[in-house]
């Protein structure tokens, strides 16, 4: 077994001051090889003016579609917004922490002016720890549970203490009257899952993390396909009606799905303030390492599947198996009936990294050629959050309150994180603002692409 069955923490200074160093080491290696640095420090400067983050609609540079139509005049009529997955986009009240702020798939509602806003999003509750070990919101618990039978390094997670994962939270959403959407193209389904695959699965064997955090995105589009087949079984538009114009018409269906780009766990204070230490040979260090390898290689898969999932406008597989007692969900029997696929894939791992080490520079008085460092961070503290146990704040010389056994910080404005693996108001704000600007700036998936093909045969055909 990697871990103690009954972990032990080291002293919370030293885990604070191990804290600072191994988050400083991690964010340089991460952010040179993960992150396209051009022209951060300016965006920076905008989320300290309270502008929003106007300036990341760039941050893909997805083509200059017309975009999803928003209701510009606030009278709520022009887009669903259904929400499955972890903390990250839950919005569930916990007495006291009104400071977290909303989630950013709430901000992004509010921006877009969207007409009705659902989330099946589930989190730990914050006084679960430390009697029982962190975890969250996983694609598939199934996957989760075979591992921890074929993995010889143990686990940090009692498997009676998993959350619901995606595939019930979308069984919720099919068997529920909020499935009855009235047109798919005025739906956008955000997705936010895999922080916890990786905090797990960087414990285990590191070929065997590998081929789990594989299975573990195949099972994530496995359920996209399954939420893809409701929408098709509920939308009239058939291929026959498309087929019959010379182009598509812009008002045909389309099935949009937004997904978030993973950030790296062990960026966040949790990963050594309340994760076990490993027993030898294994090391913070080194599944620190593997946490930021599973990461890229996550959104690397995440992104190939997405476009090989998304070239295909039919339904060619066999659709994903469902408990017994599930609504029937296989496709309509006419076969030519189908939705246009697309994605809005929002860089959220390069946006939090940014705030991050803007600050880190600002401090230090350095800045480099990107800019960073030279904006004005909005934050006085990066690695300490909000929410925490009281050791961790005892030489700050600040007024805290005490709420359940923490001490919960006085300004939350504050603090780059809420709490030990959620980001706080702040940045949750800015996140939603930049994923409400790729939605109306129409900056997706299939519009990348378009241009893409458009510019190569410009240049082919000059």
């Amino acid at each position: 077994m990697l871990f103690r069955s009954n972990f032990s923490l080291p002293t919370p200074k030293r885990r604070l001051g191990a804290s600072i160093f191994l988050s400083f080491l991690s964010l340089s290696s991460i952010y040179y090889f993960l992150c396209d640095r051009a022209s951060v420090g300016t965006r920076l400067q905008k989320i300290s003016e309270a502008t929003g983050l106007g300036g990341y609609t760039g941050i893909w540079k997805w083509g200059d579609g017309d975009g999803l139509e928003v209701d510009e005049e606030g009278s709520g009529e022009a887009v669903n917004l259904v929400v499955f997955g972890d903390s990250w986009v839950d919005d569930t009240p916990q007495s006291g922490q009104s400071g977290r702020g909303k989630s950013w798939a709430r901000v992004v509602c509010e921006e877009i002016h969207c007409s009705s806003y659902t989330s099946f999003a589930a989190t730990q509750p914050s006084d679960a720890y430390p009697a029982n070990p962190p975890t969250g919101v996983m694609a598939s618990n199934a996957v989760y549970r075979k591992a921890l039978e074929q993995s010889r390094s143990g686990s940090m997670t009692n498997q009676t203490d998993l959350l619901p994962d995606l595939g019930s939270q979308i069984q919720s959403f099919i068997g529920g009257k909020q499935s009855a959407v009235r047109d798919s193209r005025e739906t956008i389904f955000v997705l936010s899952l895999g922080f916890w695959e990786v905090y797990h699965y960087a414990s285990m064997e590191f070929e065997f993390a590998e081929s789990t955090t594989d299975s573990a995105v195949d099972g994530l589009f496995d359920q996209i396909e399954l939420l893809y087949r409701h929408a098709v079984n509920n939308t009239s538009t058939t291929a026959q009606q498309l087929e019959s114009n010379s182009s598509t018409p812009a008002n045909a269906p389309v099935f949009r799905v937004m997904i978030p780009k993973l950030i790296d766990p062990s960026i966040t204070p949790g990963w050594l303030t309340h994760r076990p230490v490993p027993l030898k040979p294994s090391s913070i260090a080194e599944q620190q390492k593997n946490a930021a390898y599973l990461t890229s290689r996550w959104n690397l898969r995440v992104e190939n599947k997405m476009i090989q999932w998304m070239k295909s406008n039919s339904i060619e597989n066999e659709a994903p198996e469902t408990p017994e007692g599930s609504p029937d969900v296989t496709q309509d029997p006419r076969e030519s009936q189908f939705l246009e696929k697309d994605f809005y894939y929002y860089n959220v791992a390069r946006q939090v990294l940014d705030m991050i080490v803007e600050h880190q520079l600002e401090k230090t008085g350095i800045s480099d050629a990107s800019g960073l460092g030279k904006g004005s961070s909005p934050f006085k503290r990066v690695q300490t959050p909000c929410l925490s146990e009281s050791q961790l704040h005892e030489d700050l010389g600040e007024n805290f309150d005490e709420l359940n056994g923490y001490l919960l910080c006085k300004t939350p404005d504050e603090y780059m994180f809420w709490d030990a693996f959620n980001i706080g108001s702040v940045a949750k704000r800015s996140i939603g603002s930049g994923a409400a600007t790729m939605i109306s700036g129409g900056h997706s998936l299939r519009a990348r692409l378009s241009k893409s093909y458009s510019n190569n045969d410009a240049a082919n055909n000059p």
